[in-house]
């Protein structure tokens, strides 16, 4: 067994679970400082004799770091490296690390960085381009390259900043898709709406006529629940072929530069405000919060929803069976279509825009070694130990070979999906590497997310692909002037519809709409994005 595993194999578990505490910039974690013993054969020298200090700054927006854990032992005895964390809260990140940067006290490493952040960073000239890079990071391209339509010049192309460069190294998602509609089945089988989960609408026709039955048989309901937050539309753009933004149709071969002026946004809102209407959604939707959310699920008021696939699912199903043990909310293989010709989901992109971000405090040898490492990362042994971690502490393997992780990574049912979070012993670790371990992923989220995206692709579904616009600099700056004009007057515009403020029934009202995006730059948008697409995407 090798050396580092041997060591893992002491971890005691309450090191284990021990989570970083306080502002770590000002005290540093101290990490493993025990080095590799030197080779002793003089020919074959131990390319990692002189152990390298790393600092690293991490967002803990999705989780804390843990003192003396895997992946420091693989880094000090795999690459004799220690590493110094830098917790910095989320709210605070992008902030702390602009100071960072302009007193000149920055760290090695941004671990969980934005890549919008890292576009913004790159004009400091204090971080490195990975375009620079790439003859280090062979196996790390290799993962995009043999798994990405386009490969890694598309997963570049997708998130180079303005001088055509890319500043963050990305990971790969191995998920199909992210959101999908969730029904509450199992009370409108017991209703009668319903026999089977296979009696469930796939047209807006038949889903509206569901959602009425159900008001109809439960007056107190609001059957289709809006978290606030504005988004009432969410799901319903899918559902109608169309988004809020450029997208390219994936019927008809057209590229639409600002989706919520077409005739496709003004039947999504003409369907809202029926529901609206007719009491299927809530009336002060705009001002729902979280946890008034939460207490109506709990009193058993919603029936249906579009959110997160599979985690959601398990949330609702928690809270609603307090009142309803027979609830059994399920995430829904299938989308709705206003045409049941033009089904589309929502799929995710194969790369996440989060990743790492080198500075140019790495040079020489230090270099070296932290690309060294970032490479082993999308190795199929990496994906392995990254993601499980280490057998009897982290995971089990039955007699058939299949490992689940132990309860001190998990405490819900690896059939579905996860009941609480998932602990950051796992999360800190496999969240940010390319080449996550499918089965890995299954175990901390449920089969869901792969279940849905077989499901849509082989019911030949559509999918709104990610489109790349790169702008220089001035043309850029005026096209984000534009859109927080052109979006906040959609968002205003449209509420007013749904709400009934105005009519989208309306041509008078639609075209008060259409002009007052007019005002705000739509044509101006329109030719930016039409003339780019013309000459570099189309």
């Amino acid at each position: 067994m090798k050396k580092w595993i041997a060591l893992l194999l002491c971890l005691a578990m309450v090191l284990g679970m021990t989570a970083c505490g306080g502002n770590t910039a000002e005290a540093p974690t101290e990490a493993p400082t025990t080095a590799p013993a030197a080779a002793t054969d003089s020919t074959t020298a131990d390319p990692h004799a002189e152990q390298v200090t790393l600092t690293i700054a991490y967002n803990k927006k999705g989780t804390d770091c843990i003192e003396n854990n895997i992946l420091d032992q693989i880094l000090l005895e795999k690459f004799n490296i220690v590493v110094n964390w830098q917790d910095l809260e989320d709210s605070d990140y992008a902030t702390n690390v602009t100071l960072q940067m302009a007193g000149n006290d920055y760290p090695d490493i941004l671990w969980h960085a934005n890549n919008s952040l890292a576009q913004e960073l790159s004009l400091t000239g204090h971080i490195l381009a990975v375009d620079d890079l790439e003859d280090k990071l062979p196996d790390w391209i290799k993962v995009f390259d043999e798994g990405v339509d386009g490969g890694w010049a598309y997963v570049k192309g997708m998130l180079c900043a303005s001088d055509g460069k890319l500043y963050c190294l990305p990971s790969k998602n191995p998920r199909n898709t992210a959101m999908c509609w969730h029904l509450r089945a199992g009370t409108m089988q017991e209703m009668g709406l319903i026999d089977s989960v296979d009696d469930l609408p796939t047209t807006v026709e038949d889903f509206v006529a569901l959602l009425e039955q159900i008001k109809e048989k439960d007056p107190d309901s609001i059957p289709f629940m809006v978290q606030g937050w504005g988004n009432v539309w969410d799901g319903w753009d899918y559902a109608y072929n169309v988004q809020s933004g450029y997208y390219l149709d994936y019927f008809s071969g057209e590229f639409v530069p600002y989706g919520p002026a077409t005739d496709n946004w003004r039947q999504m809102l003409i369907t809202l405000n029926y529901l609206y209407k007719n009491g299927l959604i809530a009336e002060d939707y705009l001002t729902t919060t979280e946890d008034m959310t939460k207490e109506n699920t709990i009193a058993g008021m919603y029936y249906a929803e579009w959110n997160w696939a599979g985690s959601h699912t398990n949330a609702m199903n928690e809270r609603n069976s307090q009142t309803d043990p027979n609830c059994g909310w399920i995430y829904y293989l299938n989308t709705i279509a206003a045409d049941d010709s033009q089904h589309v989901y929502n799929k995710e992109t194969p790369y996440k825009s989060q990743g790492f971000v080198l500075t140019d405090k790495l040079s020489g040898e230090r270099l070296d070694r932290v690309l060294e490492f970032f490479n082993w990362c999308a190795t199929d042994e990496a994906s392995e130990i990254l993601s499980w971690g280490e057998e009897g502490l982290t995971y089990t393997v039955d007699a058939n070979g299949n490992k689940s992780y132990t309860d001190l990574i998990k405490d819900f049912d690896t059939t579905g999906a996860p009941a609480v979070s998932l602990n950051a012993y796992t999360r800190f670790h496999q969240d940010f590497i390319p080449n996550r371990n499918v089965d890995a992923v299954i175990a901390v989220s449920g089969p869901v997310n792969i279940e849905l995206g077989d499901s849509f692709q082989a019911q030949g579904y559509g999918y709104f692909k990610p489109l790349n616009f790169l702008f220089d600099t001035n043309t850029q700056e005026e096209v984000n002037m534009l859109k927080t004009l052109l979006n906040d007057t959609m968002t205003d515009y449209s509420n007013k519809f749904v709400m009934g403020m105005m009519d989208p029934n309306s041509d008078a009202d639609w075209e008060a709409y259409l002009s007052a995006l007019d005002g705000c730059g739509l044509q101006e948008w329109n030719q930016y994005y039409t003339d780019y697409y013309n000459a570099n995407l189309k």
